[in-house]
């Protein structure tokens, strides 16, 4: 019998049960069979449910229990087993599913304010008896009437589509989508974001492979789209035969092509599968899903006039811009006054204190945003600037600015700051650098462009991966792995023969920027932005007998966090008394049980986040960025307010900074359940009643302070 396994465990597997919601099946095994293994729950430490299922992707495939299959055939076809701490000490551990991420009880409880539902799984059993059918969503990520919309077929069987995704969907790829984000207006509209997203998607995809086709002809619809496909570049037999899981999943073949299995790596007729079969199958996926991460061309033009570097520095004489003997030009990938963001925040900062030293402020950013190296040549590549904070509304080719700039300035010092490549075309910086002939060059380490294309230097967009060699296997695997050689080499060539002075805000920053594959020239001069003054003032005590109030502070982006803080808001429940969560930004996300706070920047004194944040005696900040943080200017606004931080190993600096001030609260990295009630009591320890203000010290002019007293 395969329940009598060894490798069946009963009282650890009832242990797992426990935490989910405390009620025990009388047959365990029966449960594993039916319900515990597809919620990645564990039969035995030393059999992982998901490390079976990742080694033997075609047994996940087929949906079968793993456990049963490596009973009854995987010892006989010597495949291994692996223990649960082995499995998740791996980078890419992940549970498949489980209860808490699929059905949040307070959430659902939200909808039904009537009801009374002692525990999860009276109100799971509601939820799959009428809930679904009443249109009640079971968790804020999984839109019950967006998944029967996206997946018609499903609505048409008559099953609940929480245990579609559970047994099938997720196996297929098939994505969820939120509540919110289904009641936008026009959700999947053939003019909707979802509609551009995809036709600009698919339009490069199509050009890669050779086929000149206007993606404007497909009426994009959410739903089948099988009507639409009488294009002779598309072979729906052909796809359905080669790509199985398709087939089995009665995904209609155009449907399935055009919202994903283009982003997929998938072909759409055999003649092009085999003119590229010789592509190893994990290279074509991984490349058709970056065709548009790193296509810089796709960018939009700002709209801007265009006109000659002559005609603009022609300008800046007649306005008399330019005054005083020393010039700064600064190179970002954006404009830090429309902006948001670490780098637009030092650029801010470092006007008013270059201005105040008499100093003119070029601040330079590409015409196109966006994150990648621009493939414009560089006598075409074109930038836009602020002069001092006022914004030149003209677009204009770099090198020819640079050269008149030259010519006309010539009196004046130069100097030459980098705090982002991205966007631009090193190439062209390099080239007005040798006519600008800058005194000083400085280059920031704000984050880690100079090593990758994704500056934030995770894999695949989601592990630390420590900057491997780019021929490597390690780095082959990831998203950005084909064009990492070519964008490493274009930002090096900015290297050669240029006395480059490096700084970082942080030790960590700097540690990094030498410990990898592609380390830079030399070890970055640490130059912190800032330091907290503490300033004698006060705030009330925490009390042991008050609720804990957490905050999640600014954008909600998931690279910020964003999704580790509604997890935690999410999971909390039986420990719903003890906490109260915010969120401070500039635009609400409503998320249930969060209160929003609006935060809007502003100049002078202690900064609004930290007087918002005393003012909502918010006790500790949740900070579980995704990536290692160079500096993270939240971290230090929060702890001047006396909170304490809520971060992980994983999030770089954050954990350094905090852990200084005796504020850090650290959790594990990809932590999957939280102890609140350790979290709790260590953030009632630690939470400080003395306050203080974050002061910028830093900067360039602090740098170019220290270069000229040859430190």
């Amino acid at each position: 019998m395969v329940s009598e396994s060894k490798y069946f465990d009963r009282s650890y597997y009832r242990s797992q049960i426990r935490s989910l919601d405390g009620k025990f099946p009388k047959n365990l095994f029966g449960h594993y069979d039916e319900v515990g293994w597809r919620i990645g729950l564990d039969p035995h430490p030393e059999f992982s449910t998901n490390g079976y299922l990742a080694d033997n992707p075609d047994v996940r495939g087929e949906g079968i229990n793993p456990l049963i299959h490596f009973e009854r055939w995987g010892r006989e076809e010597k495949r291994q087993s692996v223990s649960v701490a082995d499995y998740e000490s791996r980078t890419r551990a992940n549970k498949l599913v489980r209860r808490v991420e699929l059905f949040d009880l307070a959430y659902y409880r939200s909808q039904l304010p009537d009801e009374r539902f002692p525990d999860v799984l009276s109100a799971l059993d509601h939820y799959l008896a009428t809930g679904w059918l009443d249109g009640l969503d079971p968790h804020p990520s999984f839109s019950t009437r967006g998944y029967l919309h996206d997946n018609p077929e499903v609505a048409e069987s008559g099953n609940d589509p929480l245990t579609h995704h559970v047994r099938h969907g997720l196996n297929e790829g098939r994505p969820i989508v939120e509540p919110l984000e289904f009641a936008q207006p026009g959700y999947k509209t053939p003019d909707s974001p979802w509609a551009a997203d995809v036709r600009e998607s698919l339009g490069v995809y199509l050009e890669h492979v050779g086929i000149e086709f206007d993606v404007a002809e497909i009426d994009l619809r959410a739903g089948t789209l099988d009507s639409q496909a009488e294009f002779e570049w598309f072979d729906a037999e052909f796809y359905l035969r080669n790509y199985a899981d398709v087939a089995n999943a009665a995904i209609p073949a155009f449907t399935h092509f055009v919202n994903s299995g283009h982003r997929e790596g998938r072909f759409p007729n055999a003649a092009i599968y085999e003119e590229r079969s010789l592509k190893d199958n994990i290279q074509r996926v991984l490349l058709a899903r970056t065709l548009s991460l790193h296509s810089y061309d796709g960018a939009a033009e700002s709209g801007a006039e265009i006109r000659t570097g002559a005609e603009v520095v022609t300008e800046i004489l007649d306005r008399q811009l330019i005054a005083g003997t020393r010039v700064v030009i600064s190179f970002a990938h954006d404009d830090y006054v429309e902006h948001v963001g670490g780098v637009q925040i030092v650029s801010a900062q470092e006007e008013v204190k270059f201005r105040e030293l008499g100093d003119v402020y070029i601040s330079v950013f590409p015409n196109r945003l966006f994150l990648a190296l621009s493939s414009s040549s560089p006598r075409e590549f074109l930038v836009r600037c602020r002069i001092n904070g006022e914004l030149f509304d003209s677009a204009f080719p770099l090198v020819e600015f640079s050269a008149a700039f030259s010519q006309r300035f010539s009196e004046k010092e130069v100097v030459i700051v980098v705090h982002s490549v991205l966007g631009h075309a090193p190439e062209a910086i390099r080239q007005s650098m040798e006519v600008l002939q800058p005194s000083v060059a400085c280059w920031w380490v704000h984050d880690f462009s100079a090593h990758c294309q994704n500056y934030r230097l995770t894999r695949n967009g989601v592990n630390w991966c420590g900057d491997p060699a780019p021929e490597s296997q390690s780095c082959q695997l990831c998203a950005y792995g084909p064009v990492r050689e070519q964008h490493v080499n274009r930002v090096r060539s900015l290297f050669e023969g240029v006395a480059w002075t490096f700084a970082a805000p942080s030790e960590f920053a700097a540690d990094q920027s030498m410990n990898g594959s592609t380390p830079l020239p030399s070890r970055p001069l640490v130059i912190p932005h800032g330091a907290i003054r503490w300033d004698g003032a006060l705030r009330e005590p925490c009390s042991v007998n008050d609720k804990v109030r957490v905050a999640f502070v600014g954008h909600p982006a998931a690279s910020k966090g964003w999704n580790q803080f509604t997890t935690f808001v999410s999971d909390v429940g039986v420990h719903a008394d003890d906490f109260d969560f915010f969120h401070f930004g500039v635009e609400s996300r409503s998320v249930p049980s969060v209160t929003f706070i609006e935060l809007r920047p502003s100049m002078g004194g202690r900064s609004v986040t930290t007087e918002l944040l005393l003012e909502n005696r918010i006790d500790a900040v949740v900070n579980l960025v995704e990536g290692k943080e160079t500096f993270n200017f939240v971290t230090f606004e929060a702890m001047a307010a006396g909170c304490c931080v809520v971060a992980s190993h994983g999030s770089g600096n954050v954990v350094v900074a905090a852990e200084g001030e005796g504020l850090l609260v650290q959790v594990e990295d990809g932590i999957m359940e939280f102890d609140y009630e350790a979290i709790r009591d260590e953030i009632r320890r630690k939470r400080r009643c003395d306050v203080g203000r974050f002061e910028f010290t830093g900067l360039t002019p602090a740098l170019l302070s220290v270069v000229s007293n040859g430190a």
